[in-house]
Order: C-alpha cells, then structure tokens, then sequence
C-alpha cells in the first residue's frame, strides 16, 4: 500500500472503504478489492457516456484499451470480427454522438438509464466455457439500459437500447471489450 509523503493525510480512497468492510470482500484483478472494482467498472461507464455526451473524443480515447475485443462466446468468435482498435470504434462512437446533435448541457443520466446499470463478474456474465477471448475472469461486464433520449447518440455501444462493455478493473481501469 501506498503511503502519502511526511506523514501528510490523505483522503479515503475507495479501496480503503472496501479493504474495512467486514467480511473482508474478495481480492480482484491486481489487489483491487471486487467492490472497489465494482464501484471503479461503474464509474468508468458513466465516465464514458459523458465523455461521449461532451463529444470529448481525447477523454473517451483514455477511457478504452488499446484494442476492444468483441464480446461474444468462444465458440462465436471469428478472426474478423475478433477485435476493433480504439481508433475506429470512437470514430464510430463519436459519429453517431454528433449525428444525434445533442445540447451542449447533456448529461450521462439524460443518455442511459443510470438505475440499470449492472455489474457482473465474467463468470456470473458468462455460461461456463463461453468467456470471449482477451477477456480475463478478474474482468467485469457492465450492463445497462440505453434512454430512448440516447439511442440515436449511443447506437455503437447498443442498438438495440441495452449495452455492454467489459472493464478490467485496476490502477487504470479500461474498457477493454464490447
């Protein structure tokens, strides 16, 4: 654990909070509590809607790894359709943000339904043997439901009104799959 520099106080972070809960909550990804990882995979959901609701396409570059794997089952999978570089999945983000046109005091909330918003392990997200590839089971899959105010905004992350993305949790968690 880190220690703040002579002795200066530090604010509690959020795994501090979950590393005093009783029962201790189950290790995650690299020594991030789950319920830290939980509350970091939600945050980083909202964090994208609104970077995408700003059009702030530099924020939503940070927000994604490198390249997104594609969420579907092991037995789907096909060399085509595998993976997307960051690149061209927030061309594609940002061009349906700008198509929708939205005011320039939009708010994540406005976008999604924040109540919906679920956050499962891999394991509790997938049927066993059918976890997609690059995707590790210290990952967690968010789940939500797209506003109607936001489907035309939000199409690449779900046109059907309900999305998923696959974060791996950690000193800077990423979206790391779609």
């Amino acid at each position: 654990m880190l220690t703040a520099c002579a002795g200066a106080p530090r604010a509690p972070t959020a795994v501090d909070r979950a590393s005093n809960e009783d029962p201790p909550p189950a290790s995650f990804g690299e020594h991030v509590p789950l319920s830290a990882g939980r509350e970091q995979a939600h945050d980083l959901v909202v964090s994208l809607v609104q970077a995408l609701a700003d059009e702030d396409e530099a924020r939503v570059l940070g927000l994604l790894a490198p390249r997104l794997a594609r969420a579907v089952a092991v037995r789907e999978e096909g060399p085509a359709h595998a993976a997307v570089e960051r690149g061209v999945y927030v061309r594609q983000l940002m061009a349906s943000v700008r198509a929708a046109r939205l005011p320039p005091d939009t708010l994540a909330s406005d976008l999604i339904e924040p109540l919906s918003i679920q956050v499962h392990t891999v394991e509790d997200a997938f049927e066993r043997g059918t976890i997609p590839r690059d995707v590790s089971p210290t990952d967690l899959v968010v789940r939500f439901r797209i506003a109607a105010a936001g489907r035309r905004a939000l199409a690449a992350l779900g046109a059907s009104g309900a999305a998923q993305l696959i974060v791996r949790p950690g000193p800077n968690p990423q979206v790391i799959a779609r």
